[in-house]
């Protein structure tokens, strides 16, 4: 370990503990080199600032769970960075993607306008009665835009059952906003 390893291994220590001016040191000697890195992954200045601020926000409460022997502190301070900026890409690339379909939804006539806000609330109102660990799965897939496969990585729970239980809140979901039963539907056909 460097020197400057075991300062940040000193400065993390203290920053578990509460001490604002170790907050200030470690900022300052790792303000540089995590600027850079995160400006080559997010190339918005405004988004890269916002990365920066949660990369250090997420240091001040989760000092306590660095631990030494995962590697030197800039390793944990990359894998933070990385994190943080593929969620910001995510967001990004989410919202480049549905600015013009509710742009073109919401600039046709009024009554269009109240349909397309009834289904939301609709749909909103159908997430909302999910049981919490499909909600929770389904917001992480459909808001936050993570594959299945990142889900699993970030719960901690297998690929399969992260599959399984978002089909089946989907399912639910169907159920729950079809205005022709299923039961109906198969007596028609």
């Amino acid at each position: 370990m460097t020197d400057r390893d075991l300062k940040l291994n000193d400065l993390l220590a203290r920053i578990s503990q509460g001490d604002p001016d170790a907050m200030a040191d470690f900022h300052h000697a790792t303000r540089g080199p995590l600027s850079a890195y995160i400006r080559k992954l997010v190339r918005d200045p405004a988004d890269a600032e916002e990365v920066m601020q949660d990369l250090y926000r997420y240091v001040w409460l989760s000092a306590a769970n660095y631990s030494h022997g995962r590697g030197v502190p800039f390793t944990w301070l990359y894998l933070i960075a990385r994190s943080r900026a593929l969620d910001s890409l995510r967001r990004a690339r989410r919202s480049a993607f549905l600015e013009p379909l509710l742009d073109s939804t919401l600039q046709t006539d009024g009554e269009s306008q109240q349909v397309v806000r009834f289904e939301v609330g609709l749909v909103r109102q159908a997430v909302s009665q999910l049981p919490e660990q499909q909600r929770f799965l389904v917001d992480l897939a459909f808001i936050d835009g993570y594959s299945h496969s990142e889900i699993a990585d970030r719960t901690g729970l297998p690929l399969g059952t992260v599959k399984g239980r978002i089909r089946s809140a989907l399912i639910t979901m169907r159920q729950m906003l079809d205005p022709i039963p299923d039961a109906t539907r198969n007596r028609a056909a």
